[in-house]
């Protein structure tokens, strides 16, 4: 897809145009709390299978689901990004009065994306890069690839034989701390979703050993977690500024009021414009999917 959209309803659609910024949520408080344990699940599975050790086995199971969760606090944050017009996605992240899809170009972000990054490594070698846009996995075949490369670089021998207690802990709590365990988390979804084609953008703060390593670097470039109210709860967030640039379209999405939601968006571009110019080059178009109240 070269052009990857943001499902969001006026108030929010305001915010981003205003600011210059996308806010990338925690983790764990996305819409579909399953996800998290999709992932979690579908990894321990895997695990089993490959194991003949039963005390390993049963180790790792609950070392897997009890630290999972402790390692994702307030370190992964992200946002999604689908197919343009899609019903699901009205229905999902909208609300029955209307709303918008706002058409990022997936090149320029990512490129955008790689601009504000860094890069470090640790001491054993480890890299680490904060910002990553990734696309979501709904085939089998691609989530068990991606179980092998983390279970074959992170699981020692000792998983196979009757294992040394502190040391599979330590290997183990590796894996929960590796970025390809959070991408794995964020990324691996029930093949019921294939239709979305989701994308995200996946930010993720730096475990504890990068963070005592790279202390000074770190204080500049980590993304302060802010709060902001959803529901009847608190909801951790980041904000990723600058990334009008990278807007070439908004669909106005269904609605009774759908020409005037148009028109309305469409002077508000204007305005905006007068100190960020790009806007002026953005495309409108009305979804073309009829709305039913």
């Amino acid at each position: 897809m070269r052009l990857i959209y943001h499902y969001t309803d006026a108030s929010a659609l305001k915010g981003i145009l205003e600011n210059d910024a996308l806010w990338l949520s925690d983790q764990r408080f996305m819409n579909d709390p399953s996800e998290f344990h999709h992932a979690i699940d579908g990894f321990i599975r895997h695990l089993e299978k490959k194991l003949h050790n039963e005390i390993a086995k049963d180790r790792i199971k609950s070392r897997i689901k009890r630290g999972a969760q402790t390692q994702m606090e307030n370190r992964t944050f992200l946002t999604s990004f689908s197919s343009g017009d899609l019903l699901s996605q009205w229905r999902g992240y909208c609300p029955s009065e209307g709303g918008y899809a706002i058409g990022f170009n997936k090149e320029k972000l990512s490129s955008f994306l790689k601009s504000k990054a860094f890069s470090l490594k640790n001491s054993e070698g480890k890299s680490f890069s904060h910002f990553d846009i990734l696309n979501c996995m709904y085939d089998e075949n691609e989530k068990q690839a991606n179980y092998n490369y983390l279970i074959d670089c992170s699981i020692p021998a000792t998983a196979f034989i009757p294992p040394k207690g502190d040391q599979l802990d330590r290997r183990l709590d590796k894996i929960l701390a590796d970025y390809h365990f959070r991408h794995l988390t964020a990324t691996h979804k029930d093949s019921s979703y294939r239709e979305e084609s989701e994308v995200r953008i996946l930010y993720s703060k730096p475990g504890p050993d990068i963070e005592r390593e790279y202390r000074e670097q770190l204080d500049a470039a980590i993304l302060p977690t802010e709060f902001r109210e959803k529901n009847n709860y608190l909801l951790p967030y980041v904000r990723l500024t600058g990334v009008l640039e990278c807007i070439e379209e908004i669909i106005v999405g269904p609605s009774a009021d759908q020409e005037r939601a148009h028109n309305g968006l469409n002077d508000f571009l204007k305005l905006q414009s007068h100190d960020k110019p790009h806007l002026l080059e953005v495309t409108l178009r009305l979804s073309t999917i009829p709305y039913r109240n």
